[in-house]
């Protein structure tokens, strides 16, 4: 028995080697490449770039609206909380100087992370955990 050793390949019909039908030469999508991989399996780089953009711009926007926000509660409030405290430094000239200083800059972040993640809740929804 004697066993021929030749390469044979059946290609495509019609289809010339080395000539890709859905790539150009630099590398984009021919218009039967661009209908090929845009079925919405796979989204284009080009595609997610965009769309990243526009969320990104979103986002900003709603930080900055949630940012002043707060900051405006916490400017509407700020004579409530300094009255609460007045009793804590009284008799220093320089509230830094009391030793109850920390704790009542620590509640005026507190109070303004809370309003601030509320209003970015408000906005964009709550963050998936």
């Amino acid at each position: 028995m004697k066993i021929a050793q030749e390469l044979q390949h059946h290609g495509i019909k019609g289809m010339h080697w080395g000539v890709r039908r859905f790539q150009n030469a630099d590398g984009t999508l021919t218009s039967a490449g661009r209908q090929r991989y845009d079925t919405g399996y796979a989204k284009s780089p080009r595609k997610i770039a965009k769309e990243q953009k526009k969320y990104d711009k979103q986002y900003k926007k709603n930080y900055a609206q949630a940012y002043n926000r707060a900051a405006s509660y916490l400017n509407q409030n700020m004579d409530s909380i300094n009255k609460k405290w007045e009793k804590e430094f009284k008799g220093y000239s320089n509230w830094a100087d009391s030793p109850k200083y920390e704790k009542y800059a620590a509640e005026i972040n507190d109070m303004f992370k809370t309003t601030f993640n509320q209003s970015m809740e408000e906005l964009i929804g709550k963050r998936p955990a």
